[in-house]
């Protein structure tokens, strides 16, 4: 980023998609206006570059905490990138608490999000700070809750809405593992087809699933043996309660089961059925 050398000619014109993976490290200190300089710099350049790229994919990679000073060159950064591009998907970023201070209510064609720390805590994203309508995928990290209820509410209390949110992956974070974290509301979704829930412990219950996915077509879970109970919480998912589903996937991490599952949507009824009474 802060070698960035004028470019007159096109190297990629029909390029579709931009990749920026952003490397912040505190130990180098760099004159706030050559910084900002050669942030503007860059921007033009990959403008030069793929003039016709309609999809940004912008990732941090953080060595250390971020401070307040170098969060802001990132913001400053993404700011001008989003003006580029029709699609936007935010990957990894560390820095997300800093994008909470940025005016993403102005942009309307974020279409992915994967929220994630290095060490499992950390600041949780306010998702009402964001302009979700156009949201597609959405994989996040759950420590507390409070990354309950940001996922599911904004600052007002008022409940998020997801219309476009297609693929939803939840984690559970470090923190009060052996708490469950249950979303008492379903996230408001109309056209959920993928939920993805890879942490042995709990993370939601039954409530989250009735209402509203009825679009589902693949549900992954990841149980251990002292889970396998969490079926009978499962059992909302059936073939005629989801039509739709497809494919069911439950991971078991322990060695007293075999590590993987994958049935349809005929056997889901059998094996939620057996519960905590299959050795599966």
């Amino acid at each position: 980023m802060l070698s960035c050398e004028p470019y007159d000619g096109c190297a990629f014109p029909l390029a579709r998609k931009i990749t920026v993976i952003v490397f912040l490290r505190d130990d180098i200190q760099f004159e706030h206006s050559f910084i900002m300089a050669n942030i503007s710099t860059l921007v033009q350049r990959i403008k030069q570059m793929v003039p016709m790229a309609k999809d940004l994919l912008l990732s941090l990679v953080a060595y250390r905490e971020i401070n307040h000073t170098t969060g802001h060159y990132f913001d400053d950064l993404a700011t001008q990138l989003f003006q580029l591009v029709g699609h936007i998907e935010l990957d990894h970023c560390e820095a997300y608490f800093y994008l909470q201070e940025m005016q993403l209510n102005d942009v309307r064609n974020l279409v992915r999000i994967r929220h994630a720390t290095r060490h499992g805590v950390g600041t949780f994203i306010q998702l009402g700070r964001l302009n979700v309508s156009t949201l597609e995928l959405l994989d996040i990290q759950i420590s507390d809750t409070n990354g309950v209820s940001s996922t599911i509410q904004d600052e007002n209390g008022t409940y998020i809405s997801y219309p476009r949110l297609i693929a939803l992956c939840l984690h559970r974070g470090l923190g009060n593992v052996e708490r469950p974290l249950v979303f008492k509301d379903a996230v408001p979704v109309s056209i959920l087809r993928h939920l993805k829930i890879p942490s042995k412990y709990p993370v939601v219950d039954d409530t989250f699933f009735r209402g509203n996915v009825a679009t589902l077509k693949m549900l992954d879970m990841r149980l251990d043996s002292t889970s396998v109970s969490m079926l009978h919480a499962y059992s909302v998912f059936t073939p005629q309660s989801h039509p739709s589903l497809r494919r069911v996937c439950i991971e078991f991490d322990d060695n007293s089961v075999p590590g993987r599952l994958v049935l349809n949507a005929e056997a889901l009824q059998f094996v939620l059925g057996i519960g905590t009474q299959t050795s599966v």
